[in-house]
Order: C-alpha cells, then sequence, then structure tokens
C-alpha cells in the first residue's frame, strides 16, 4: 500500500516540480508552488531512505523560498 502511495506522490511531486518552473516565468509566487514539490520530494526521499537526495531537496526548497522573498523586494 505504501508503494503505491509513493509512486502517485512521485508523480503529484515532479509534476508540481516542472509545472512550477514553467509558471515562474509568469509570476513570482510560484517559486512557492516549487517549494511545495521539493517538500514532497524530501518527504519522498526520507522514505526510502535517500538522504543525499533529501538534502538537495532541501536545499532546492531553501533557494526556491529566497528566490520569492527577493522577488518581493
Amino acid at each position: 500500500m505504501l508503494k503505491n502511495k509513493i509512486k502517485v506522490l512521485d508523480f503529484i511531486g515532479a509534476i508540481i516540480i516542472l509545472l512550477s518552473l514553467y509558471l515562474v516565468t509568469i509570476n513570482p509566487v510560484f517559486w512557492l508552488l516549487y517549494s511545495i514539490g521539493c517538500l514532497i520530494w524530501i518527504y519522498l526521499m526520507y522514505n526510502k531512505k535517500l538522504y543525499s537526495g533529501l538534502v538537495m531537496n532541501a536545499v532546492a526548497s531553501t533557494i526556491c523560498i529566497v528566490n520569492y522573498i527577493r522577488s518581493l523586494v
């Protein structure tokens, strides 16, 4: 049951990340959507015990938030 949930979250996370990368050129608020996609992947990497992917997505999520804050200033 958990494997099916992870496969669905893989797909959802990937779609969110790709869609937000396209939409960020329209409106910088989509950096936050990208960050949510990264948070989904953090959860997945933790469950799969792939800690390097977890760190990579944590850094990407932080970069997204910083980019959004920079767009406000």
